[in-house]
């Protein structure tokens, strides 16, 4: 079963750029894409119904997560 939601807007200090990753709860990557702005718009149309973290990693090292579940 695929989620009802397509899409997820992530806005973010553009001073913290570095890469995005979305990980199952296994922490498999399955998608990743460099930040290029301050504002990111992923489609997570084909994502399964489950939990999943969101992260951005930045150049500098730091790291900011957020558990997203999909229904």
């Amino acid at each position: 079963k695929t989620c009802a939601l397509t899409k997820m807007k992530l806005n973010y200090d553009k001073n913290n750029s570095g890469n995005i990753y979305i990980m199952d709860i296994t922490g498999k990557i399955i998608w990743s894409q460099k930040t290029a702005s301050d504002k990111t718009v992923v489609d997570i149309a084909n994502l399964s119904t489950g939990m999943y973290n969101v992260v951005l990693q930045t150049n500098s090292g730091q790291r900011f997560a957020k558990r997203r579940i999909q229904e």
